[in-house]
């Protein structure tokens, strides 16, 4: 036994590259009768993607290069199949240090069950995938269930195909109560980093909670307020805005572009409710960082203030430094910046009261 091969001590940490079923039938999710959300035109593209490719390309290589993750994608359907697998091409991932293989690749499985989607387990993609793996959650009995599948939060996925038992009954699933979808705009933190699993980003906790779609524009190191950006933003089918991109700006930069962004998106749509929000922690140790943390804090308060002035009622500002309080800061990031799934908890409930009036608003 090699002492450091810890899938030969503990079973559970051993994940198979692909499902051995005999009674399994493969559905291409792109024609399969599921519902998908948080991508753009996921029937016809010929990669899930996020956003437009052209738009992508015109704001940034970045912003095209990571609109191609699929952050905040998920299908919905029903079924009463035993089991539930998948088949995923993928020709890359993001490779980090300090974010997990099934945070930034694998697949989320939750039930639906009394009024709300609980978590059942995730489709892990085993450590020494290359290209494409398939994985299987057993449920252990058979009955009908209502699914929701969260995608890879930093992971390309050129197709996927669905694995049911071969006479398992498969149809669309239930409607979102608010399925005008909510879209956030921000960093890599509006992005899922450094969640452990796709279903723990923020977003994806408030989506669950309160049952709304989204589009997560989170954008690592690469949301600048552009104005290519902005005007595509603007022209999107929207219930709410949440604008979140302080932590990719310096000062300068995020005076010069965060009033502008939110003129571009006003004008377009008189009547959306806008969240401005700050950065989620501080650093207490790097004094320089503090400074200039509160200086852009204090750029977007004014912004938000000056939209009031104006008499827009419809805006609202999320200081982030409040968001960890209540949960221990010190416990909310794994870095000073990306925050653990505690983190991601903290900014849902900081979010939460902000979101629900605005998705119920006249």
């Amino acid at each position: 036994m090699n002492p450091n091969e810890i899938t030969q001590i503990d079973k559970r940490f051993n994940i198979e590259e692909s499902v051995h079923e005999e009674d399994i039938r493969f559905y291409d999710v792109r024609t399969a009768p599921v519902d998908l959300y948080g991508l753009y035109n996921p029937r016809t593209e010929k990669i899930y993607r996020r956003m437009p490719e052209d738009v992508a390309k015109s704001v940034s290589r970045s912003v095209g290069v990571l609109s191609e993750y699929t952050a905040g994608g998920r299908m919905r359907f029903k079924t009463d199949s035993e089991y539930v697998a998948i088949r995923c091409l993928r020709p890359y991932r993001a490779i980090s240090s300090h974010m997990t293989f099934l945070g930034s690749s694998g697949f989320d499985v939750y039930e639906y069950v009394d009024g709300k989607f609980r978590y059942l387990d995730s489709l892990i993609p085993p450590a020494k995938v290359t290209d494409g793996y398939e994985s299987v959650v057993h449920f252990g009995t058979r009955r009908e269930r209502e699914l929701l599948i969260h995608f890879p939060l930093y992971d390309r996925v050129t197709d996927l195909y669905l694995g049911l038992q071969e006479d398992a009954t498969l149809t669309h699933g239930s409607k979102y109560t608010y399925e005008k979808p909510v879209v956030y705009y921000g960093s890599s933190v509006t992005e899922g980093g450094c969640a452990c699993r796709p279903g723990t980003s923020d977003s994806a906790f408030l989506s669950r909670w309160l049952d709304f779609d989204f589009v997560n524009i989170g954008l690592s190191g690469s949301a600048k307020g552009e104005p290519a950006m902005a005007e595509y933003i603007a022209g999107l089918n929207m219930s709410v805005f949440v604008y979140d991109y302080d932590q990719n700006s310096e000062y300068e930069d995020l005076e010069r572009t965060h009033w502008e962004m939110y003129k571009i998106i006003r004008k377009a749509q008189p009547k959306l409710p806008i969240i401005m929000a700050s950065k989620k922690s501080i650093n207490h140790v790097r004094d320089a960082e503090k400074e200039e943390t509160l200086l852009r804090r204090e750029a977007i308060r004014r912004n938000y203030e000056k939209a009031k002035a104006e008499g827009d009622d419809r805006v609202f500002f999320l200081d982030g430094l409040s968001a960890f309080a209540e949960f221990g800061e010190d416990e909310c990031t794994v870095d000073g910046y990306h925050p653990t799934d505690l983190g991601f908890y903290a900014i849902a409930k900081a979010f939460e009261p902000f979101v629900k009036q605005c998705l119920t608003m006249e």
